[in-house]
């Protein structure tokens, strides 16, 4: 169910006898809007397409009655629903809404245990994605195994410091949207280079770029990759 409360996707779908595809829907026109908008439990017994004459999927489904019931998460809030049809008629039965209640308790808690550990998961690469944007693979990578302070020492590593010439002339005559779409352009063509080369981005300022080799990991042909990544770069832009 998404935030809104307007469409869902079901997680189970039994049909004749067997699971089927999942489906996803809008809940406005539907018995499961009732259910999930007021949080009880409902049952139409019969003519349930006479009902909810907006509903397609009950014509498809050649649908005659209706249970349903929410899954309710421990803050109190409808988390999902569980949703009973039948092709006949469904008789007065105070044993099926005791069921669908203890279907609807266990299902609830499992539901709630799968939405947390899909936020959980979320936070996770979140928090990676974060650290692949201000720090190299292999330091993020061990710092995700041990968070302590990571300090290094290279005795052989290159350095290249390349801007645009011309650029503070250029910034004056064209728009800044312009200027951010070539700079993004250009820049994206020195990354692809950078991994071409087996180097590291260090930095953008301005129009400025930095790049190493050597570092975090040893390179032994560190300065020859950093002069024909400079000639590549200069290839790049001609």
């Amino acid at each position: 169910m998404n935030h809104q409360k307007n469409r869902v996707r079901t997680l189970a779908f039994w049909l004749h006898n067997n699971y089927a595809q999942n489906i996803e829907y809008d809940l406005q026109g539907t018995p499961c809007d009732e259910v999930i908008t007021n949080g009880e439990y409902y049952c139409y017994p019969d003519n349930i397409i006479a009902r909810f004459p907006d509903d397609k999927d009950l014509v498809d489904l050649n649908a005659q009655s209706y249970a349903g019931i929410p899954l309710i998460g421990s803050t109190g809030d409808v988390i999902g629903h569980i949703a009973v049809l039948d092709t006949h008629p469904m008789r007065g039965d105070e044993t099926r809404e005791l069921v669908l209640k203890i279907f609807a308790a266990r299902a609830g808690a499992e539901l709630e245990r799968q939405i947390a550990d899909a936020a959980l998961q979320e936070n996770r690469e979140q928090t990676e994605r974060l650290l692949l944007n201000i720090l190299p693979l292999p330091i993020a990578e061990r710092l995700k195994q041990d968070p302590s302070a990571i300090a290094e020492q290279f005795d052989e590593v290159s350095i290249l410091f390349a801007d645009i010439v011309g650029f503070t002339p250029l910034s004056a005559r064209v728009k800044p949207t312009q200027l951010v779409n070539l700079l993004n352009e250009i820049f994206s063509s020195f990354d692809s280079l950078t991994e071409k080369h087996g180097l590291e981005k260090i930095k953008t300022i301005g129009d400025a770029y930095m790049v190493a080799g050597g570092l975090p990991l040893p390179k032994p042909n560190h300065a020859e990759a950093i002069a024909q990544m400079a000639l590549d770069m200069q290839q790049a832009i001609a």
